[in-house]
């Protein structure tokens, strides 16, 4: 028998984009929330913030990996809606996050990017830099 995913749940809106953050946060963790019931995912904590996508010194995504690394919150995945809600440089500080994430067992996956997470994982893998 196939044991059920547990997934943490990551919105994010910039800090620059003053409109309609909280509707924006809501609407990333509604899809996420959908997603997860969609495909039995079990969700084990969700954090959401207004920060800078360009490095992860944000609040809430430091509670997350203090979380993870301290074996609070112990998780299979960690779901954003697109991969620029995780990072905006995906390769450099995002190549990094991603090494340390699957480090701690887990698997950070994009659910609305044209490109899939398993083709973007592959490139940063790769990427020298």
């Amino acid at each position: 028998m196939k044991t059920q995913k547990r997934a943490i749940l990551y919105a994010r809106v910039a800090a620059i984009d003053t409109s309609q953050k909280p509707d924006r946060l809501k609407f990333q963790t509604d899809c996420l929330m959908v997603y997860c019931q969609d495909n039995q995912i079990e969700i084990v904590g969700a954090y959401s913030e207004v920060a800078s996508g360009t490095n992860f010194e944000r609040k809430e995504f430091q509670k997350l990996l203090k979380a993870l690394k301290t074996g609070k919150l112990k998780a299979d995945l960690l779901l954003f809606t697109k991969w620029d809600r995780f990072t905006r440089d995906i390769l450099f500080t995002g190549k990094n996050m991603v090494k340390e994430l699957e480090a701690l067992g887990i698997r950070p996956q994009a659910i609305n990017d044209s490109v899939g997470s398993e083709a973007i994982l592959k490139i940063v893998k790769r990427l020298k830099r």
